[in-house]
């Protein structure tokens, strides 16, 4: 594996001397956290942002009853929590596993490789995580409008992503010992999360009509 470069000589000569499992599963650690960290902000608590200032937009709708059965205009800690956790934190997952998987084949050169990533991103996860189709979409202003607020965010996500996995490159322990305890978090990450992943977006229920097609996006309360 290709180490990451990164304007530190310490740090090339610290990890020059590790396993190169150790320095795997750091960086796997490192872009899933990164991914997660980024998701939390963009597409939890920026896509709850979002939701308010549609329903803001649209004072007419307070009341009705979205896609995902939630009351327009009421801003609910519990809608907030799962918001976060299963738009934010699992999302933020998705990114951060589609980041370990392009950021080697991605320039070396920081200010291509971060909106690079959230183009990515934007092509990777709206296709995941929006549903132009989705009956809160036309209800709330115009479609166009809408799909695209939440499509930036994806694409923050992405850049936010690059940007964070470089910052924790540079600043996480680098050692043997490091290496297992990233890898003890990346299998329990794994274990936690890729199920719930997989059955979401995959599994025809209440999210999916017709897997392995991905359509979500969050009630606009």
């Amino acid at each position: 594996m290709a180490l990451q470069q990164v304007d530190n000589p310490k740090f090339l000569d610290t990890v020059s001397n590790l396993p190169q499992w150790s320095l795997l599963f750091r960086s796997i650690f490192s872009g899933g956290l990164a991914g997660v960290l980024a998701g939390v902000l963009f597409l939890g608590i920026g896509s709850r942002l979002a939701m308010r200032f549609v329903a803001l937009l649209n004072p007419e709708a307070n009341g009705t009853l979205t896609d995902a059965e939630q009351i327009v205009g009421a801003f609910t800690f519990e809608g907030t929590v799962e918001l976060v956790i299963f738009g934010g934190v699992f999302g933020g997952i998705f990114a951060g596993a589609v980041w370990v998987m392009v950021k080697d084949r991605l320039p070396e050169r920081f200010c291509l490789r971060v909106p690079l990533a959230g183009v990515i991103a934007t092509l990777v996860g709206s296709f995941a995580l929006i549903d132009a189709d989705n009956f809160d979409f036309s209800v709330f202003g115009s479609v166009g409008l809408n799909v695209a607020m939440f499509m930036m965010l994806v694409g923050l996500t992405g850049s936010a992503t690059a940007y964070g996995n470089r910052v924790l490159q540079r600043r996480l322990p680098s050692s043997a010992g490091a290496g297992v305890l990233y890898a003890s978090l990346v299998g329990f990450g794994a274990l936690l999360a890729l199920p719930m992943i997989v059955s979401f977006f995959f599994v025809a229920g209440a999210a999916v009509q017709e897997p392995p097609r991905m359509a979500v996006i969050a009630g606009t309360t």
